[in-house]
């Protein structure tokens, strides 16, 4: 909301220099901000951490806006800023789902209330261009058959589904690659997670019972800690 770093600056950079877009920030923004600056005054130009400049020409909105605002508050904002789909996150099911159809209804905006892990997906008018590296297109054209009996027939189906990464660099056309190949393409290291996780058991002797049952116990405190 201060526009201090992530998907949001980086956003800002691209829509500051046409006046044909609207930037609202929220009521308040710590001093020394990208936020605070604009709203400090009118600036042509604002200045970022790493130093470079961007031009000021998009229209600047202040909304008096707090984090834990009530339903009439956020009914207001989305009725101002007329998105095309609103999410809802952090916040009481019950209440969540009441403001969601108030929204659907009185606003006739799609809105969602995902659970934690939930994918949302909404339509887009913007369209990108993309390459794609052979070790994707190779991975999609593996098929994925399923076959089922029907009372006169075989059916078969082809749900395939493929998984990839969309890399976007400065400069260069956006490609889709294979998720094997992002850290060739990146240039960067491949990082490898171990974790250990010590069991303390006691064991009689050295005898293959003893084997057996350390390895019983082994199992059954593992399964203990995991379902615990």
């Amino acid at each position: 909301g201060m526009l201090c770093a992530g998907f949001s600056l980086e956003v800002f950079k691209h829509w500051a220099p046409s006046p044909l877009n609207l930037v609202a920030l929220p009521g308040y923004s710590v001093a020394g901000t990208v936020g605070h600056k604009l709203m400090s005054g009118k600036p042509t130009t604002v200045d970022l951490y790493n130093g470079t400049k961007v031009d000021v020409r998009c229209k600047i909105h202040q909304v008096a806006f707090s984090p834990h605002t009530d339903a009439k508050g956020i009914m207001d904002l989305t009725k101002f800023l007329s998105p095309k789909n609103v999410v809802l996150v952090h916040g009481e099911k019950p209440s969540m789902m009441s403001l969601k159809e108030k929204i659907t209804s009185e606003l006739d905006i799609p809105c969602f209330v995902p659970a934690n892990g939930e994918t949302v997906s909404v339509s887009s008018t913007t369209f990108i261009k993309a390459n794609a590296s052979d070790m994707f297109l190779k991975s999609c054209s593996s098929p994925n058959f399923r076959f089922s009996n029907s009372s006169t027939q075989l059916r078969v189906t082809d749900q395939r589904t493929v998984d990839g990464v969309l890399v976007i660099e400065k400069s260069k056309k956006a490609k889709i690659v294979h998720q094997d190949e992002v850290s060739e393409v990146l240039h960067e290291k491949n990082h490898v997670v171990s974790l250990a996780y010590c069991c303390p058991v006691k064991v009689k002797g050295e005898s293959d019972d003893d084997d057996v049952d350390l390895i019983k116990q082994l199992s059954e405190k593992i399964s203990e800690t995991m379902s615990g």
